[in-house]
């Protein structure tokens, strides 16, 4: 059990089911029925696949930044090899691809771009400026891989709703990752304002979605979730800028990690109403125990 633990924290199994809930909430914004959810659970289940290759590369591409920074990691620590970290990454990337093209070729196609978009983030683009704008669009990505599900010739939700929630899903993100980068260090104020500031102006876009879009995003109930987002991580923002510690500052960004939960849950219920949304915000139960344990 002990030897399997060690492959789930190299995974980050409990971030996985935050990432799932992505391609559960495009498809059900954009109107998937029943008879769409055994490719839905398809796409779910490579989007997970895909985001914990992404973790175990990082981890391999990390490893000598590591032994400094987070000596505790799996592969740092010696608990697994590096090679191993590497075949996994590997495997996860295989089984995740196939599986992208079960559903179809508009499925297959995102998966592919969703790969391409991890693979140089990992290996290439981590240390640029633009690193953090290039793991929000890995997280629009993986949104759009449950929109590709229902044709957007389906009237219910055209392109311009699809793009904007494209839009502010990788911006949530990108605010988280530059909020995150270089957390192991102390007193970075400037840095955690400017993320924060970009994730909050997200969740204040996924807010608007009824006033922008009030044919496609009728019900306001959702608002609700939107609330629940705003505080949890406005708190937890807030905290680690006030006390810039590395502790408080992953605290945040783990906060924010499981919120991109609740901010797909208020997509959902913009278009579908606040029970349609519960599969979604049930996903955190789960990212939360796994996270504990």
């Amino acid at each position: 059990m002990s030897r399997l633990r060690d492959w789930f924290e190299l995974g980050r199994l409990a971030d996985v089911f935050a990432v799932m809930s992505d391609p559960l909430a495009g498809a059900l914004v954009v109107g998937a029925g029943w008879r769409r959810m055994g490719s839905l659970a398809v796409v779910m289940l490579a989007s997970g696949c895909l985001y914990a290759a992404g973790a175990a590369l990082n981890d391999w591409s990390d490893f000598k930044k590591d032994l400094t920074d987070r000596p505790n990691r799996p592969l740092p620590s010696k608990r697994i090899r590096r090679f191993h970290a590497l075949l996994l990454a590997i495997v996860l990337f295989a089984a995740g691809g196939a599986l992208t093209t079960v559903p179809g070729p508009a499925t297959r196609l995102v998966g592919l771009l969703l790969i391409a978009a991890i693979l140089l983030y990992d290996i290439l683009m981590k240390e640029v400026p633009i690193a953090p704008a290039a793991m929000g669009v890995c997280r629009s990505l993986n949104l759009l891989l449950g929109m590709t599900l229902v044709p957007v010739a389906d009237p219910a939700v055209g392109w311009s709703m699809r793009i904007y929630l494209l839009a502010a899903i990788g911006v949530y993100v990108l605010g988280i990752t530059v909020f995150a980068r270089r957390e192991a260090l102390p007193k970075q104020r400037r840095r955690l304002l400017s993320g924060s500031t970009v994730t909050w102006l997200a969740v204040l876009a996924v807010g608007l979605l009824h006033f922008f879009f009030p044919d496609q995003a009728p019900y306001r109930g959702a608002l609700a979730w939107v609330g629940v987002l705003m505080l949890v991580t406005g708190y937890r923002m807030s905290q680690a800028m006030l006390a810039p510690e590395p502790g408080k500052v992953q605290a945040a960004v783990r906060t924010a990690i499981l919120g991109a939960i609740l901010f797909d849950a208020a997509a959902v219920a913009f278009s579908r109403g606040l029970l349609v949304s519960l599969p979604v915000v049930f996903l955190l139960i789960p990212a939360i125990w796994l996270g504990k344990a």
